[in-house]
């Protein structure tokens, strides 16, 4: 979702207009992902535009996770194990 510039401009912009509503949270994993993308779509483009699009990334976000467990938490499914089967809450 932060490789589509519309979503991610979405997702900013509803975060400074409405403080307190919601948190942004992404791993160093998502941005580079992120960063990934533009290069594969625009190999000739500078550096610049990779490093502006993380800057940017990490800037607005809440907090950059730089660990996280195979177990992820997902809100109303309880704990999602990396395979995919769901654990009570």
């Amino acid at each position: 979702m932060l490789y589509s510039r519309t979503l991610c401009d979405w997702f900013f912009m509803l975060r400074l207009e409405l403080p307190g509503l919601f948190l942004l949270y992404t791993s160093q994993d998502v941005i580079d992902e992120v960063v990934y993308n533009i290069r594969r779509d625009s190999p000739r483009a500078d550096g610049s535009l990779t490093e502006r699009k993380r800057k940017h990334l990490v800037e607005f976000m809440d907090d950059v996770v730089r660990d996280f467990s195979a177990l992820i938490h997902r809100f109303g499914w309880g704990e999602v194990r990396a395979s995919g089967e769901r654990m009570p809450l």
